[in-house]
């Protein structure tokens, strides 16, 4: 999958941005939902994955490179340009996400050392901070806020036995444990409320799915069995992949609106 994630959508839903196919290369492109016509954005004719769009909609962060020479990139929708905005060794780079200031990009960086770690990339002054550094891999990382990130990762007693959430400050190095222990795998987690709420599958590839309410510590079991969820902004519904025999064969839509409060989630 060359996207390594799903196109960037703009806000108002009338396209979206994605890495497509021009005459067997990947590029940049923008695709109108109206009548599904391409727009290129770039024409340099190296491997490219995993779009994001700034919250105010000017700049596409995007990886672009081979192995050896993989970087981040950042389109600018005004200038119609773009310019590389790190310079490190190349290691493999994926999963990019805007700050919902959008003055900071998150990534995940591939360290042959420490597996998978989670970075953060200044975008006015092109400084990338290491946010972990893990025996094993960190991921599923997000913004919680403009200045913290939340993420799943292994416990330093659990090896690959549990995975857990934890949530950090960007300017500290103490991590938090929030929600999992060392017996099973939280998975796939959500997190909305400014880090209040947690949503979580349990286990891998298929788990029970739960609500964790941090401000009251009260645990919801939404569903069981299932793979993969996501969970609609307004958080009256989830979507996921229902498991027959551990066979995905179907996609399934829940209404959870009658568990939460209109005050709770407005």
């Amino acid at each position: 999958n060359a996207a390594h994630k799903p196109p960037a959508w703009k806000r108002d839903s009338s396209g979206l941005y994605v890495i497509a196919d021009r005459n067997g290369e990947m590029e940049l492109a923008y695709v109108s939902v109206e009548d599904f016509s391409v727009e290129f954005l770039t024409d340099t004719g190296t491997d490219k994955h995993s779009v994001a769009l700034s919250p105010d909609q000017e700049l596409i962060a995007y990886v672009s490179g081979d192995n050896d020479t993989e970087n981040i990139w950042i389109y600018d929708l005004y200038l119609r340009e773009s310019y590389p905005a790190t310079f490190s060794d190349g290691a493999r780079k994926t999963m990019l996400s805007f700050s919902p200031d959008g003055t900071k990009v998150l990534f995940h960086k591939n360290n042959p050392e420490t597996g998978m770690d989670i970075m953060v990339l200044d975008v006015e002054t092109n400084i990338v901070s290491q946010q972990t550094n893990f025996p094993n891999f960190e991921y599923d990382a997000q913004w919680i806020d403009d200045t913290t990130i939340g993420f799943s990762g292994n416990t330093e007693d659990s090896g690959f036995a549990g995975r857990v959430w934890f949530q950090k400050a960007l300017d500290q190095t103490s991590i938090d444990s929030i929600v999992g222990n060392k017996s099973g795998w939280v998975v796939t987690p959500i997190a909305t409320n400014k880090g209040n709420r947690i949503y979580y599958q349990l286990n891998w590839p298929v788990g029970n799915f739960f609500s964790h309410d941090l401000s009251t510590n009260s645990v919801r079991q939404l569903s069981t069995r299932i793979h993969a969820p996501i969970v609609s902004q307004d958080e009256t519904n989830f979507a996921f992949a229902k498991s027959a025999e551990d066979v995905f064969h179907e996609i399934r839509i829940e209404n959870i609106e009658h568990l939460f409060s209109g005050r709770s989630f407005p």
